[in-house]
């Protein structure tokens, strides 16, 4: 429910005062980086994608019986079986599904908002905002183990509900500005 309400009214979660205040605390690297939006969508995809790395990583790094029998002929089938029988690799597993869930709604929002024409400074700095939760995501998610495991899964929630509320911000940007 709570995802929904956020997605109905982002300008009730977050003012551009947030937003803004959240990208200051984003490291000059990535925040300098981002000077138009089609990098913002670079950039964040660049993001998604870390889950999916840290994964491989995982599977060859600890030469896990599954992959080392299977090779990466059939990668679906060696994911299946190792989410049953390795902890570790069914967070990295989930990690990567939700970050390509949310992808979506990431994407299509910053495009409409491009579409739309808004201006270049609001859509960056709510990719930014975005790319900054969903790292912040990651953070939370991967270290969501044993006496650490309902803190940070509460912090995990928060971060979603605020990468949320910049995807659902970015399309309330486009709705107002094709509206106007």
């Amino acid at each position: 429910m709570l995802p929904f309400l956020v997605n109905l009214f982002p300008d009730k979660v977050l003012s551009p005062s947030v937003v803004d205040f959240f990208v200051k605390l984003t490291p000059s690297l990535l925040s300098d980086r981002i000077s138009t939006p089609q990098w913002g969508l670079f950039y964040g995809m660049c993001t998604v994608m870390i889950p999916c790395g840290m994964k491989i990583g995982y599977i060859f790094g600890t030469l896990s019986p599954a992959a080392a029998i299977q090779g990466n002929a059939a990668p679906r089938e060696v994911a299946s079986k190792m989410k049953v029988t390795d902890k570790v690799f069914a967070k990295l597993q989930a990690m990567e599904e939700h970050h390509f869930e949310n992808a979506v709604f990431f994407i299509g929002g910053s495009l409409a908002a491009i579409q739309a024409g808004v201006d270049a400074s609001t859509i960056t700095q709510l990719q930014i905002f975005w790319i900054g939760q969903r790292v912040m995501h990651m953070l939370s998610y991967g270290g969501a183990f044993g006496n650490f495991a309902k803190p940070l899964g509460a912090a995990k929630t928060f971060f979603y509900v605020l990468a949320g509320a910049a995807s659902a911000s970015l399309f309330l940007a486009a709705a107002e500005k094709s509206t106007m």
